[in-house]
C-alpha cells in the first residue's frame, strides 16, 4: 500500500526528501546548500530562459509584453498627475470664472489615458490568453519529449523524479517569471522614480519615505522566498506519493481494485494524511516571516497614515491646491500598492531562479543510456548476428545480480524462444538487447561492433517489440495504431499485410468505420478487448517489417485457436529474414522456436530445439510437465 511505503515508514520519506536532489546528472546541491543567488547566476539563468521562451510561441509578442508590463507601473502616476494638474486648473477656472486652453488640453489628456486604459485592458486579455495557451502547449510537448527520449533507468531515479516534479508544477511558470520579474522590478522602480520625481515638487520628505519604507519590506520578503522555495523542495517525495495517491483514487481499474478490497478508504485517508504535511511544512515557512511581516506593514501604513492627514490638513489650510492634494493622495495610494508587487518581485526573485534552474536541469538531465554522435550504422543488406559476451547486470541500487554470465548468439532467420521462472531474468535480458539498460559486465555486439558505440536511433529502425502491457492509442484510429510502428506511414499494403498476420483484419471488419475507427469511447470511438489490443500490438511491432522482433508474451489474452494461427504467421516464412525473440509461459506458442533459452537464477542453464529439450531432464521438461499437467 501506498500509505504503508510513505506511512508506517514516513520518516524515509523525510530522509529521501533530505537527499532529493543530491549531486546526480546536473551535480547539483541540496537546495539548502545552494546559495549562488549572485546576479551572475540569475542573469546565468535568465539567459537560458529566453532562449526557451524565444523559441515558444512568445516570441512575436515578446517586445510588446515587455513594454507594456514596464509601461504598465509608470502610466497610472502620469495619469494622476495630469488628473491632479486639471483638477487644479478646474479650481482655477472657476475662481476666474474662465475656460483656458490648458484646461481644455489637460481635460484631452485625461480622456486619453481613460480611453488609452480601456482599450489596453480589452486588448491585453485577449493577447494574454493567447499567449497562456500557446506557451503552456509549448512547455508541455517540451517537458512530454524529453521524457519519451530518457531510458528506463533515469525515469526510474527518485532523485530525477524529484526533479522532475518540481518542473511540473512551478518550472515552466517559473522560466516564464525569471523573465518578468526583473521587468516587474524595473518598471516598479520607473514608478517609483515617477512618482518620487513628481512628488519632490511638493516636498522632498515624501520622495525620502519613498525610498526608505521599501527596505524592510525586500528584506523580509526574500528570506520568506527562500524559506517557502525550500519547504516545496524538502517535500517534493511527499507530494509525489500523494500525487500517486490521488490517481490511484481517480484512475477506473486501481480505484475498482481498492473498492472491491475494501481498501479505498485506507488510500483516502493516507492522501488526507500528506496533503496535512505537506501543507504543515508550507504554513510552517510562512509563519516565520509572519510576525515581521506584520511589524514592517504596520510601520510603514502608520508613515503613510501620518502623511495623509498631514496633506488633507494643507488642502484644509490653503497652502496645497485640491488637485495637487488628490494627486498627492492618489500617489501614495498606488506608490504602495507598487511596493507590495515590487515586494513580490524581489522576494520572488530567489524563488524564481531556483525554480527555473531546477526546470533547465530537468530539460538538462543527462540520460543514464547515452549513445555518441557518430555512432556506427548497421547497414540495410548487413547481415545480421547479435551476441551477449560475458553479459551481467543488476538493477540501480540493488546488490544482486539480475543477469549473470550470459552468452549466446542470436543470428537472422532463427527463432528464439525464452522461458523460465518468473524473476529469473528473461524480460532482464530483452531490456538489455534493446538497450533499455547497459550491461554491468561484458558486452552485447552486434556484427562484431559494440551496442554500446551504436547509432540507438538508426539502430531502432530494424527492431520492433511487443511488451506485455500493450497500449492502445485512443487519440488515434486503428490504422494510426498500427502506423506507429514506423517512424512514417508506410504504403498500404504495408498496413493491411500487419493486420491479416495478427488477425486484427477479423474484427477491425466489424468496426463502425473500419480501420478508421477511433480507438477511445472519450472520443467517440470503440474500446477494444485484452484479445483485440494483443492483435493491435502485435500488427504494429509487424508493421515496418523489423530484423529483430521481440514479443513478451505477445497472445496471453487471445484465445487458443487464434493464438497458433498468428505464431504460424510469425514464425513462418516471414521470420527466415530477421531474429524473432518470443519470451513466453506458453510453451504451446514456441513449438515453432529453432532454439529455446531457459533461464535460471539470471543464468542461461538450457539451450537447445524445443523437440530435444522436452526429453532431456532438465529445467525445460521440469517446466513443461508441471504446464501439462495443469492443463489436464
Amino acid at each position: 500500500m501506498a500509505g504503508r511505503a510513505c506511512g508506517r515508514r514516513g520518516a524515509g520519506c523525510d530522509q529521501r526528501s533530505d537527499n532529493a536532489l543530491t549531486a546526480a546528472g546536473a551535480g547539483q546541491r541540496p537546495p539548502s546548500q545552494q546559495r549562488a543567488s549572485s546576479i551572475a547566476a540569475y542573469l546565468q539563468v535568465a539567459r537560458r530562459a529566453l532562449a526557451l521562451m524565444l523559441a515558444s510561441p512568445l516570441r512575436p509578442y515578446a517586445p510588446l509584453t515587455a513594454a507594456a508590463i514596464v509601461v504598465g507601473k509608470v502610466a497610472p502616476i502620469v495619469a494622476a498627475w495630469v488628473g491632479g494638474q486639471a483638477l487644479n486648473e478646474l479650481q482655477r477656472a472657476i475662481e476666474g470664472h474662465a475656460f483656458t486652453n490648458r484646461l481644455v488640453m489637460l481635460g484631452g489628456l485625461v480622456a486619453i489615458f481613460v480611453a488609452a486604459r480601456s482599450i489596453y485592458g480589452a486588448l491585453s486579455h485577449v493577447v494574454q490568453e493567447r499567449i497562456e495557451l500557446d506557451v503552456d502547449m509549448h512547455f508541455e510537448i517540451l517537458e512530454a519529449r524529453k521524457l519519451a527520449e530518457l531510458d528506463t533507468a533515469t525515469r526510474e531515479d527518485p532523485r530525477f523524479q524529484d526533479l522532475h516534479e518540481n518542473a511540473e508544477r512551478v518550472g515552466a511558470q517559473a522560466v516564464q517569471d525569471v523573465l518578468k520579474e526583473p521587468l516587474q522590478i524595473l518598471g516598479g522602480i520607473g514608478g517609483l522614480l515617477t512618482a518620487a520625481a513628481l512628488l519632490s515638487r511638493q516636498s522632498w520628505f515624501y520622495v525620502a519615505l519613498i525610498v526608505v519604507a521599501p527596505a524592510p519590506f525586500i528584506w523580509t520578503e526574500f528570506r520568506a522566498g527562500r524559506r517557502e522555495y525550500d519547504a516545496r523542495i524538502y517535500g517534493t517525495p511527499k507530494r509525489r506519493a500523494y500525487n500517486r495517491m490521488i490517481a490511484a483514487l481517480s484512475e477506473a481499474a486501481s480505484a475498482l481494485e481498492l473498492r472491491v478490497l475494501g481498501s479505498l478508504d485506507r488510500v483516502a485517508d493516507d492522501a488526507v494524511r500528506l496533503s496535512r504535511e505537506v501543507r504543515a511544512d508550507q504554513l510552517a515557512a510562512r509563519r516565520k516571516g509572519l510576525i515581521e511581516n506584520t511589524l514592517v506593514s504596520l510601520s510603514v501604513a502608520l508613515c503613510i497614515g501620518a502623511l495623509a492627514v498631514s496633506v488633507v490638513r494643507d488642502c484644509v489650510a490653503g497652502t496645497m491646491q485640491l488637485g495637487t492634494g488628490v494627486f498627492v493622495m492618489t500617489s501614495l495610494w498606488q506608490v504602495g500598492d507598487m511596493f507590495a508587487s515590487l515586494y513580490r518581485a524581489i522576494a520572488g526573485l530567489e524563488r524564481t531562479r531556483r525554480g527555473a534552474t531546477d526546470y533547465l536541469r530537468f530539460l538538462d538531465w543527462a540520460p543514464s543510456v547515452a549513445w555518441p554522435k557518430n555512432g556506427w550504422r548497421l547497414p540495410h543488406d548487413a547481415p545480421l548476428r547479435i551476441e551477449f559476451v560475458g553479459v551481467s547486470f543488476r538493477y540501480p541500487g540493488r546488490e544482486d545480480f539480475a543477469l549473470r554470465d550470459v552468452s549466446c548468439a542470436l543470428e537472422a532467420g532463427q527463432r528464439i524462444g525464452v522461458v523460465g521462472r518468473n524473476g529469473s531474468g528473461k524480460s532482464t535480458f530483452v531490456k538489455l538487447l534493446l538497450r533499455i539498460y547497459d550491461p554491468t559486465e561484458g558486452r552485447i555486439m552486434v556484427d562484431g561492433r559494440d551496442l554500446r558505440d551504436a547509432d540507438l536511433p538508426d539502430l531502432y529502425r530494424i527492431m520492433s517489440v511487443l511488451t506485455q502491457d500493450v497500449e492502445v492509442y485512443e487519440f488515434a484510429t486503428l490504422a494510426g495504431n498500427v502506423e506507429l510502428g514506423s517512424p512514417a506511414p508506410l504504403p498500404p499494403q504495408a498496413l493491411s499485410a500487419a493486420l491479416q498476420k495478427s488477425e486484427a483484419d477479423e474484427f477491425a471488419k466489424a468496426l463502425p468505420h473500419g480501420v478508421d475507427t477511433l480507438m477511445g469511447r472519450e472520443f467517440g470511438g470503440v474500446k477494444l478487448s485484452g484479445g483485440q489490443a494483443q492483435r493491435v500490438g502485435i500488427a504494429r511491432a509487424l508493421y515496418k517489417s523489423p530484423r529483430v522482433l521481440v514479443l513478451d508474451e505477445p497472445t496471453s489474452a487471445i484465445d487458443a485457436v487464434s493464438e497458433q494461427t498468428i505464431f504460424d504467421r510469425i514464425m513462418g516464412h516471414d521470420a527466415d529474414d530477421r531474429v524473432t525473440i518470443c519470451i513466453s509461459h506458453r510453451f504451446t506458442t514456441l513449438t515453432r522456436a529453432d532454439r529455446i533459452l531457459v533461464f535460471e537464477s539470471g543464468r542461461i542453464v538450457e539451450s537447445g530445439a524445443p523437440s530435444q529439450l522436452k526429453t532431456a531432464g532438465g529445467p525445460y521438461q521440469t517446466l513443461l510437465e508441471a504446464q501439462t499437467r495443469l492443463l489436464l
